[in-house]
């Protein structure tokens, strides 16, 4: 299966970053806190996607939209480029967590604008 999402690709300039990290401590940290956070954050998302399911990603990912209360709604073409499957299988567990009453109506109509 192969699912394509839009990325963004950051390249820094290492000689400019060496003189920043060297020239502000305060920068050094901050860069460091960065990249470690970021190292953990993609290490869970590897551990998520060999462990769980993705009914179980997509479960997780739409409590955490709910959590954020996020007013922009999300296609479910996005849902499964997030996922890791496919808007038809977006689409079925949607139906499935409905019929469980475990999303509002509401919200499956903003995910299908």
């Amino acid at each position: 299966m192969v699912v394509e999402c839009e990325s963004t690709i950051v390249r820094f300039d290492l000689p400019l970053v060496n003189r920043a990290l060297a020239g502000d401590p305060k920068f050094g940290r901050l860069m460091l806190s960065f990249i470690a956070g970021r190292s953990e954050r993609m290490e869970e998302k590897i551990v998520d996607f060999i462990v769980a399911s993705s009914e179980m990603r997509l479960a997780r990912l739409l409590l955490l939209l709910a959590e954020a209360a996020r007013a922009v709604p999300a296609k479910q073409e996005l849902l499964a480029c997030i996922v890791g499957t496919t808007r038809s299988r977006v689409n079925s567990f949607m139906m499935k967590f409905r019929k469980l009453e475990r999303i509002p109506i509401v919200f499956m109509h903003s995910l299908h604008a």
